[in-house]
């Protein structure tokens, strides 16, 4: 590169995952969809090496292992999925999850429901 330094961003949205999930035993009976935003930062890599950034696709392998667990509170959701990804993926500085609920059972209709969690080293 040319000796410039600074952080960089990968964002993915929208990614499906089935889970386990409700306060109440009617919801966690069967998986529900949910919805999953990521915002990943990091330094930018000194060379264009993957090995000196972020694989995505092991981002999105480690959230099918998520998607096995079962939760009450979509916010313990969101955590979990911030933690494990910034547990596991050293060059991060920080990691930022939404977590859509589009089947959340309120009385009235809503066009979405998220819990956002931000974590950083």
């Amino acid at each position: 590169m040319n000796g410039k330094t600074g952080d960089g961003k990968i964002v993915i949205l929208g990614l499906e995952l089935e889970v386990k999930l409700g306060a109440f035993p009617e919801e966690r009976k069967e998986k529900q969809p949910v919805r999953v935003d990521l915002e990943m930062e990091f330094p930018f890599p000194e060379k264009d090496l993957l090995e000196e950034t972020v694989d995505y696709s092991k981002v999105v392998e480690s959230l099918k292992e998520i998607s096995k667990g079962e939760f009450f509170l979509l916010e313990t959701l969101a955590k979990e999925v911030a933690s494990r990804i910034l547990d596991s993926f050293s060059p991060l500085k920080s990691v930022k999850v939404r977590v859509h609920k589009p089947l959340a059972p309120l009385s009235l209709r809503f066009h979405d429901l998220y819990a956002e969690v931000a974590l950083s080293r």
